[in-house]
């Protein structure tokens, strides 16, 4: 597992297999089941090394598992702050955002981990849902389809696409039926 550094950070990190060491003993407890924890180890490092996103991240995602949104967006924040170009940490970082209801923030988000990662499926199909869940069908369908389907072929895209266009055309079909 690689440490992902701040940008700026010239200082050579003086013992990076420790940090590993402890990142991949909390994320073993989170994956026993263990959240608290691995929440607690997770905290314990980000102040031990604060200069590393990988503790933030997972630690952003345990507070989310554990429903504590508001510190979860505070780890995530950080994350990225640490390593903006990474673009799982955005992704997870939407996630808190649209937990805590900040949706533009959340669709902000979305696209800046699509434009970190345009080969990943996962933030596509959250902005689609997203714009989707605010009645923005053909935008959702656009980012489906055109934005993503061309690039990576991914059938869950094109699946979601096909379930969004079905609900619109229902929806659609629905309020003509009731204004006729």
């Amino acid at each position: 597992m690689v440490l992902v550094t701040h940008a700026s950070d010239e200082r050579v990190f003086p013992d990076t297999s420790q940090a590993e060491s402890e990142l991949a003993e909390a994320m073993t407890l989170w994956q026993a089941g263990h959240a608290e924890d691995a929440r607690v180890a997770l905290s314990a490092m980000t102040m031990r090394w604060p200069e590393h996103a990988e503790p933030f991240l997972y630690l952003g995602m345990v507070l989310l598992q554990q429903e504590d949104d508001a510190n979860a967006e505070r780890a995530l924040a950080e994350a990225v702050r640490l390593a903006p170009n990474e673009g799982v940490i955005r992704f997870r970082h939407a996630e808190a955002l649209t937990q805590l209801g900040r949706f533009e923030e959340a669709v902000s988000a979305l696209v800046a981990s699509i434009e970190a990662s345009p080969t990943e499926a996962r933030p596509y199909l959250a902005l689609a849902r997203m714009l989707e869940a605010s009645g923005q069908h053909e935008r959702a369908i656009a980012v489906l389809e055109c934005e993503l389907a061309a690039m990576t072929q991914d059938v869950r895209l094109q699946e979601e696409a096909a379930r969004i266009r079905s609900a619109w055309n229902e929806s659609s079909l629905n309020v003509q039926s009731t204004t006729s």
